[in-house]
């Protein structure tokens, strides 16, 4: 991953890698074997790597995608310690299990298994395609994925006590095509007891039901928002996992008792509203979406006033969902929203 954003970073510049060789002072075979991986970015020292980061800045490379070299190089560590670390490489030490990761590292993990650009780099320009076996993006083979979701499914039957790793190892199964693997997140999947449960209980549930609606089973998910998600306690919940989720608290959690504990001045909402709002016809996660901005509105009724585009980008994304085929309670809520919308259009 780390070669390949460092790859589209150098031809947004745009840059060969022997003149941008030139522009670092490195021969040309570093900057081959950092992109190709011969030479793994992760092995660079953290100075050099941040003078790196400095230099791409200074040539004009736009920020974001390149301190998302940091973030790719995670991803690089939790792939290479999931495929290659076999029956012990998913315990206590691997990188699953020491931080809840944030969208830009799990959209990077997700990279090579879904062929889906992380949104951070999608805007950038690329140089014209060149004829041969040129990688358009980090690839896994079909036998290192089978290898990265069996020893993922290996990590969640044995780390009963680990509570972070098998939640997020339960989240990247969802990635997963094969129906012995849905089966195995149907046995998974837990509700959560009573109407609060506890954080992780909590976060599981969520987690391994967006995983289940990732592999074709949206039922589970339909159930967590219905009774999982209504209460005061756990409308906070789901928005402080949100706003950690996409980057909006800067302090980095090592467990999932902040969504509880963490109060809602600790973020602001615009990264939030920007997201749900541009993505209220995700097939994966619709009826999550549209009842989180339904419940941001509420949280935050001056996002819309605030921001006017994204308010005109969710006012059209409503327009076509509120004929859609969802269920009583979904558009109700969007009607909900359509309404806030025009409220603060006029204020």
């Amino acid at each position: 991953m780390s070669g390949h954003v460092l790859k589209v970073v150098r031809e947004s510049l745009p840059a060969t890698q022997v003149s941008l060789a030139e522009q670092l002072d490195v021969d040309v075979a570093t900057v081959q074997g950092w992109e190709t991986g011969r030479r793994p970015l992760s092995a660079v020292r953290t100075s050099e790597l941040s003078r790196l980061k400095r230099r791409l800045i200074r040539l004009g490379a736009k920020p974001g995608p390149v301190h998302l070299l940091t973030d790719a190089i995670e991803a690089d560590l939790a792939i290479t310690a999931t495929v290659l670390g076999g029956d012990s490489g998913v315990g206590s030490d691997h990188p699953l299990a020491g931080v809840v990761h944030q969208r830009r590292i799990t959209k990077l993990i997700a990279w090579p298994l879904t062929n889906v650009m992380p949104p951070e780099l999608r805007s950038l320009p690329r140089a014209r395609r060149r004829r041969g076996p040129v990688a358009k993006a980090p690839t896994l083979s079909s036998e290192l994925q089978l290898q990265f979701f069996d020893n993922l499914r290996g990590g969640v039957e044995r780390s009963a006590g680990d509570l972070l790793l098998r939640r997020q190892a339960t989240f990247l199964l969802g990635f997963d095509r094969r129906p012995s693997t849905k089966r195995m997140l149907l046995d998974e999947h837990r509700p959560v007891t009573g109407a609060l449960g506890d954080p992780a209980a909590w976060l599981a549930a969520r987690s391994s039901a967006i995983a289940l609606s990732r592999a074709g089973d949206p039922e589970p998910l339909q159930h967590f928002i219905r009774y999982h998600t209504a209460g005061d306690r756990e409308v906070l919940a789901n928005l402080n996992y949100w706003a950690y989720y996409l980057g909006e608290s800067e302090e980095l959690q090592t467990d999932d008792s902040f969504v509880f504990s963490m109060d809602a001045t600790a973020w602001s909402g615009t990264r939030m509203f920007t997201h749900l709002a541009t993505h209220l016809d995700d097939p994966v996660n619709q009826e999550l979406n549209i009842h989180s901005l339904w419940t941001l509105l509420l949280v935050r009724p001056t996002l819309a006033r605030q921001h006017s585009s994204v308010r005109n980008a969710a006012q059209s994304a409503v327009s076509k969902l509120v004929d859609d085929d969802l269920c009583a309670q979904t558009k109700e809520k969007l009607r909900s929203v359509q309404y806030a919308l025009r409220i603060a259009e006029r204020e």
